[in-house]
């Protein structure tokens, strides 16, 4: 609509001569007819067929990237280009539904002298300014206030719609509107600095408040693009190291089952482990072994209660394990008494001096260095 308006604005003189010429509105309005369904048959044919050929490509580039196998079937979606090729015929029709009535609108002499026209006064626009900066700081307030990850996906599109709809208040009424304020004052306006550039930037963007707007809006995406982009692909290993923390891991689980069955069930696997390996011809290296409990709980303060989990992100998962696994496993000597802890975070802290589990209450001893929980 923006790069509609600018080249109508500029073609109303050659629109006008075609009318002295002979051509009536309505011939005109068949001419823009032609040129708007030919400029949407070039765009979408040259669009899709460089959408198909060019997704492949980063698909195919997205593939390398991630060390992946690449097949090259070309496939596509029928339904897809046709949905494509329908809204832009949409588009298209509703920009030359707009032209023909400013054709309509206009007497021949207004278009021959469209050109040498001065623009008007632009007009500040307070309620949409207010709007615009009400939300582009609802918009930023939900990108730092949200710290979950799984709510910050709720989120994110909110953010986003009030970010985009703010930036283009902001930019076409907020401008104006603030350039008018300035205006207003005396004292900032006549003076030989403001006074011209004041007036012209009112102008200007009055006429590309959108546009500005409409680059802000894509360079901002952009980097959310690339940034995201880099962070996923620099921090894949540390991704696979943190939760994958070592090559080969085998858990047994019992429930119910005493201190004997435990003993004898390591034994088998550690057997099976040992011919497995054997057989491999593969000597094993950073060996670790234990028993362990773990659940479910919902944290308050100090305090964790056992909790089923759902998918509530407002539950963590606890692993239990002894001091004597720990010592013999990572080279410890810790000593703790039976109502004492060491507490382990995967990428989180806890500073709180005991820690209970329902009614049992621990004393927090300190944090447990170098543990590595599969």
């Amino acid at each position: 609509f923006y790069t509609s308006s600018f080249l109508m604005k500029r073609r109303k003189t050659e629109l006008g001569l075609y009318n002295v010429l002979g051509l009536g509105k309505r011939h005109i309005a068949g001419v823009l007819a032609w040129e708007t369904l030919i400029v949407w048959a070039d765009s979408t044919v040259l669009g899709l067929v460089s959408g198909l050929v060019f997704g492949k490509l980063a698909q195919v580039a997205l593939l390398r990237m991630m060390g992946g196998g690449i097949t090259y079937d070309f496939t596509f979606s029928l339904k897809a280009i046709i949905l494509t090729a329908a809204l832009f015929a949409g588009i298209f029709g509703v920009i030359y539904i707009k032209s023909v009535i400013e054709i309509y609108r206009v007497n021949t002499i207004d278009l021959l002298y469209s050109s040498k026209q001065g623009e008007k006064k632009p007009r500040a626009n307070y309620v949409l300014a207010i709007a615009g900066v009400a939300m582009l700081g609802a918009g930023y307030y939900i990108a730092l206030a949200v710290k979950n990850p799984l709510e910050a996906i709720t989120f994110f599109f909110i953010a986003v719609i009030l970010v985009i709809a703010g930036t283009y208040m902001c930019m076409i009424s907020g401008s104006v509107a603030l350039l008018s304020a300035l205006k207003k004052n005396k004292k900032y306006y006549y003076k030989t600095n403001h006074f011209v550039s004041t007036s012209s930037m009112m102008f200007r963007m009055k006429k590309h408040g959108a546009g500005l707007a409409s680059i802000c809006i894509l360079a901002t995406m952009v980097l959310v693009m690339i940034s995201s982009t880099a962070c996923l692909y620099i921090g894949a290993d540390k991704a696979m190291e943190t939760n994958f923390p070592r090559d080969l891991e085998v858990t047994y689980r019992t429930f119910g089952s005493g201190g004997d069955t435990l003993h004898a069930v390591s034994e088998d696997i550690d057997r099976l482990i040992a011919d497995a390996l054997m057989d491999e011809q593969v000597k094993p290296e950073g060996e670790i072994t234990y028993s362990f409990c773990d659940f479910y709980a919902k944290p308050d303060e100090t305090n964790f209660t056992c909790a089923a989990f759902n998918g509530n992100t407002d539950v963590t998962a606890v692993t239990v394990i002894t001091a004597d696994d720990y010592n013999r496993n990572f080279g410890k000597k810790a000593l703790l008494d039976t109502d004492q802890v060491l507490v382990y975070g995967k990428g989180i802290s806890y500073d709180k001096a005991v820690i209970s589990f329902g009614e049992k209450k621990f004393k927090v001893a300190g944090n447990a260095d170098d543990l590595v929980m599969c």
